[in-house]
């Protein structure tokens, strides 16, 4: 599987190990079943050349590129080979995502759109295809592209870029029975085209530098505003379990010249099997003087509970 500790640009790493999602799976069931790994796509040639010119430089002779017929031909056999053993298997885990290479999270450059590389798409569905006991582990330094196959898969877990020791939990993570309850940073949206692009505000430069001033409806804040529906919004995440909330109430506390709100409320698992909750406090203006978004997240708090059991969060 593909490694990331050894390139990123100033960010590089010489790191003494790095456990991939694999090493992880082997690590957890590799006693107690059988793990078929095979390898899904093929990366192409231009995304070989820093590599190669690396190479090069060093003194030592870099092999000829394939040709473009050649690369598609190996990466349909690669393709087809990975089907066919997750066709074969009781449950597939597909691994796909994004690389420090160009021009994907690297520095230098921005990525042209939200997709994921290498065919990695028509893997997903082709896969999911052949075995609908599918999970889909993404690991990426931000959101990608999903609508081609985010309506025919199961469960997706989002690893993001998980370090030296990410394969422990990247490649477990699927197969954990307890819950281990995270939110999404960021609105994922539907598509590239759904991406917010703002118009900035732009100074008139000074010498080599312009000041930009992009204002407050950023990031969550745009979408909502603009009434963008994302594909999973920000603070999004699921719970093997289910969780109520009852008896909200504001309590109002500090001083005449600071005014400090308290938010109250049971938050109970109704659900059969243990599990964490995050709960989340947004504030909506009313006729704001000064322009404002739509809501804005004010205060967050983690609680884990037993099923039939109730706690007093509370928040300000």
């Amino acid at each position: 599987m593909h490694k990331f500790c050894h390139e990123g640009g100033s960010a590089e790493l010489k790191s003494l190990y790095e456990i991939t999602p694999l090493d992880g799976i082997l690590r957890r069931v590799g006693n107690k079943v059988d793990v078929t790994f095979s390898q899904g796509y093929e990366q192409p040639p231009q995304q070989r050349r820093r590599r190669r010119a690396t190479t090069a430089a060093s003194g030592v002779q870099a092999p000829a590129e394939p040709t473009t017929v050649q690369v598609d031909a190996a990466a349909a056999v690669t393709m087809d080979r990975a089907v066919r053993a997750a066709k074969q298997s009781d449950v597939a885990i597909v691994v796909a995502g994004l690389n420090h290479g160009w021009p994907f999270d690297t520095e230098g450059t921005d990525r042209k759109d939200m997709r994921l590389p290498y065919k990695q798409d028509e893997l997903i569905r082709r896969v999911v295809e052949a075995n609908p006991r599918t999970i889909v582990v993404l690991v990426s330094g931000g959101a990608v592209e999903m609508s081609e196959w985010v309506d025919r898969v199961p469960a997706i877990v989002q690893a993001w870029y998980p370090g030296l020791e990410g394969g422990n939990r990247a490649g477990i993570r699927p197969l954990r029975r307890r819950q281990s309850q995270r939110q999404t940073p960021v609105h994922v949206p539907q598509t590239t085209g759904r991406i917010p692009r703002p118009r900035a505000a732009r100074l008139p430069r000074q010498g080599r530098r312009r000041t930009v001033r992009r204002g407050i409806t950023r990031g969550y804040r745009w979408f909502d505003t603009k009434e963008i529906d994302p594909l999973f919004p920000f603070g999004h995440g699921l719970s093997y379990t289910k969780f109520g909330y009852s008896n909200l109430n504001l309590t109002e506390g500090g001083s005449s010249q600071s005014v400090v709100l308290m938010v109250n409320a049971d938050i109970a698992n109704i659900g059969n099997r243990a599990g964490a909750e995050v709960v989340q406090v947004y504030v909506e203006p009313q006729h704001p003087r000064l322009p404002r978004p739509a809501k804005e997240l004010k205060a967050f708090a983690k609680l884990a509970s037993s099923p039939a059991r109730s706690k007093r969060c509370r928040s300000r």
